[in-house]
C-alpha cells in the first residue's frame, strides 16, 4: 500500500502530536486528538446507543470551528502563517494534520498549539464565520470546540 496514513497501525495510536513525514520541503504532523476505533469496539458502542458527543470522534461542527480557529491563531494571532502550509480535519474525524515548513521546529509546533488550544477554551466567537469568508457559515460549534479544546489541555500537555 502506497498510502502512508494507512500503513499506521491504528490499533496502537494514542492521542498525541506526531511527526509523520520529515521532508526537505515541508513536515507533516498528525495532531491525534481521540483514539482511534479498536476492532469490535463500534458493535458494542452502538449496541448501547452510541457515543456522545465529541467523546470519541470530532462532530464535523466542531472540526469545521476547530479548523476556523487552529487557523486564525496559528497563522495571525502567534504569526506563523509562513510556516504553515496546511491545517485541516482527518477524514475520520479523529485529529488534525498540520503541515509545516521545515523552518518550524517540533517545540515551536508544539507550544504554539497548547497556546491556542487555550484560547480557544476562552473564544467568544469563531474567526471567519461569515457568508463573505466561508462557504459554510453557519455549519459550526464553538460549544464542542472548547470542550475538545479543554480535554487536549488536559490530556496532551
Amino acid at each position: 500500500m502506497k498510502v502512508e496514513s494507512f500503513t499506521i497501525d491504528h490499533k496502537t495510536l494514542l492521542p498525541g502530536i506526531y511527526l509523520r513525514k520529515r521532508g526537505e520541503t515541508y513536515h507533516t504532523y498528525d495532531i491525534r486528538m481521540f483514539r482511534p476505533l479498536s476492532d469490535g469496539e463500534l458493535e458494542s458502542v452502538e449496541a448501547n446507543g452510541g457515543f456522545p458527543d465529541n467523546e470519541r470522534f470530532l462532530s464535523p461542527k466542531t472540526a469545521h470551528t476547530l479548523e476556523h480557529l487552529l487557523a486564525f491563531h496559528l497563522r495571525d494571532t502567534l504569526n506563523l502563517d509562513s510556516s504553515l502550509i496546511y491545517i485541516g480535519p482527518m477524514g475520520c474525524l479523529t485529529g488534525f494534520y498540520i503541515i509545516t515548513s521545515p523552518e518550524l521546529p517540533r517545540q515551536k509546533l508544539v507550544e504554539s498549539l497548547k497556546l491556542v488550544f487555550g484560547m480557544i477554551c476562552e473564544a467568544k466567537n469563531i474567526p471567519a464565520a461569515t457568508s463573505g469568508e466561508c462557504g459554510n457559515y453557519a455549519f459550526n460549534d464553538l460549544e464542542g470546540a472548547k470542550s475538545v479544546s479543554k480535554r487536549l489541555l488536559e490530556t496532551l500537555f
